[in-house]
């Protein structure tokens, strides 16, 4: 479903002759039809929907007027899912997708790496755990505070790693 800023139908389309839409966008205005629209904007939209990782519920089927003024048969734009449920809302299974992807990050940068069988290595091992740490913090994956609480507890987990 195109989601055109146009006000009223002006006449014809500047690149393929149809009748036409005023489009207005912040870089200027011109008169597409919507084919010519869509080809424009889609590209801008897929960009945008490759940063939001969680879908939006589009309809697929009759309005449901037995749950409410717009409910209906929905699909995510995303992973496919459906249900019924307001126009446009947020899928739930993205949401919880998403937060399970989080939880998993979480747990991955705040483990150790395992032991080795050489100091240097683990001098390694450490040093590269130490900077995925920093990304980890920088990227808003771990507070500071857990970042510390397992590098003080590593010496910890890493010898019951190698029992």
């Amino acid at each position: 479903m195109t989601r055109l800023h146009a006000v009223e139908l002006t006449g014809i389309c500047g690149r393929c002759g149809a009748p036409a839409v005023l489009v207005r966008c912040q870089l200027g205005t011109e008169e597409l039809c919507r084919p010519c629209a869509d080809t424009i904007l889609e590209p801008i939209r897929d960009r945008i929907a490759a940063r939001n990782p969680i879908g939006h519920g589009r309809q697929v089927g009759p309005l449901r007027l037995d749950y409410g003024h717009d409910w209906g048969d929905l699909e995510c734009d995303r992973c496919g899912a459906t249900w019924v449920g307001r126009l446009n809302e947020a899928c739930c299974w993205c949401e919880h997708a998403l937060a399970i992807q989080r939880e998993h990050q979480k747990r991955l940068a705040l483990t150790p790496p395992p032991r080795s069988c050489t100091a240097d290595d683990d001098q390694q091992r450490l040093d590269a755990w130490r900077r995925r740490l920093a990304a980890a913090i920088d990227a808003g994956t771990i507070t500071r505070a857990a970042a510390n609480r397992a590098w003080r507890n590593r010496r910890a987990v890493i010898t019951r790693q190698t029992r």
